[in-house]
């Protein structure tokens, strides 16, 4: 019964891991994608300009 307990509280863990480092994976990736548009957009050029 312990390891069936055990087991179950490391499978939520490993979900848990999981679930913060996707989430902060994808957030980066918005980031980088915002920044993306930007520089299409031409809204960038004068901030890198100076």
């Amino acid at each position: 019964m312990e390891y069936i307990i055990g087991g179950i509280a490391i499978l939520i863990i490993l979900f848990l891991i999981g679930y913060f480092m996707k989430r902060k994976y994808y957030s980066e990736v918005d980031r980088y994608e915002s920044w993306k548009i930007d520089i299409m957009n031409g809204r960038c050029w004068m901030k890198c300009q100076k």
